[in-house]
């Protein structure tokens, strides 16, 4: 199953972020990246950095930062997240977590985000605030601490909308007939879509929603990794298997829900 809140979320969040690293001349790769939430889309969005080639993601939630010592208080599926981010081996808080990091992505909730804090971010820090309707800390109180801001919302620049994937991802699936999907396909999707604005600035990372381009563009990036898939590309589903697609709803398992929101 495709879910708009976790792959086209973390699809369009990687989009944006390797746009955003070329605007501040900070390389993708070795760059520190804060994730603040460790819901459905904090999750995902944490998994495709790392399959990306992020080697310096740290998590953050309400419990605290990641690292391998939480694991009594963490549920299984958020069990990994602890064990594959944080290699500094970071603990506390979002102060802790946020002493010089390059990138924070917040899918988390509003007001968790302080001028104090972003303050004590490295030089030239990307903030994407993404928390709708209301974002982390609002855009226009960091204007001048930040040298690229995101938000969900339409009403500011750079506006992180998973809608600029699913059109093309799903033509691109039912065009090649797939009925299981790899990090290759969401990665291809947004490195697609990053490719879509050349050269980037700190006030247009992505293309517009309506952009012709988007769709076929995002169509031919997926097809083509289902075509050459990588053999080395892990499955993208949270508990590490394969995310199903083009599946009929009556064929699919049901799982009751957990309750938990995107947030964690």
């Amino acid at each position: 199953m495709i879910h708009d809140d976790q792959h086209g979320t973390a699809t369009v969040v990687l989009a944006a972020l390797i746009n955003a690293f070329h605007v501040v001349g900070k390389p993708f790769e070795t760059s520190r990246v804060v994730v603040s939430g460790a819901g459905a889309a904090g999750t995902a969005v944490t998994r495709l950095l790392l399959a990306a080639g992020a080697h310096d993601v740290t998590v953050w939630a309400p419990v605290g930062v990641f690292h391998p010592g939480l694991d009594e208080q963490l549920p299984e599926h958020k069990r990994w997240l602890a064990h594959h981010t944080n290699p500094r081996r970071i603990e506390g808080g979002l102060r802790e977590a946020l002493a010089n990091p390059d990138a924070v992505v917040g899918v988390s909730t509003p007001g968790v985000l302080t001028r104090a804090l972003i303050k004590k971010m490295a030089r030239a820090p990307i903030l994407f605030a993404l928390a709708n309707p209301d974002p982390e800390i609002d855009p226009d109180d960091i204007a001048d601490l930040a040298a690229v801001i995101a938000t969900g919302r339409s009403d500011y620049p750079n506006q992180v909308n998973n809608a600029l994937v699913f059109p093309g991802l799903f033509r691109g699936v039912l065009g090649s007939q797939s009925t299981t999907l790899d990090e290759g396909v969401f990665l291809a999707a947004a490195r697609a879509l990053a490719g879509l604005t050349s050269p980037p600035s700190a006030t247009r990372l992505l293309p517009d929603v309506f952009d012709p381009r988007v769709v076929p563009a995002v169509a031919a990036a997926v097809q083509g990794a289902i075509a050459s898939p990588s053999p080395s590309q892990p499955d993208f589903g949270s508990q590490g298997q394969a995310t199903q697609a083009a599946t009929p709803a009556d064929q699919q398992p049901h799982h009751p829900s957990t309750g938990e929101d995107r947030h964690g």
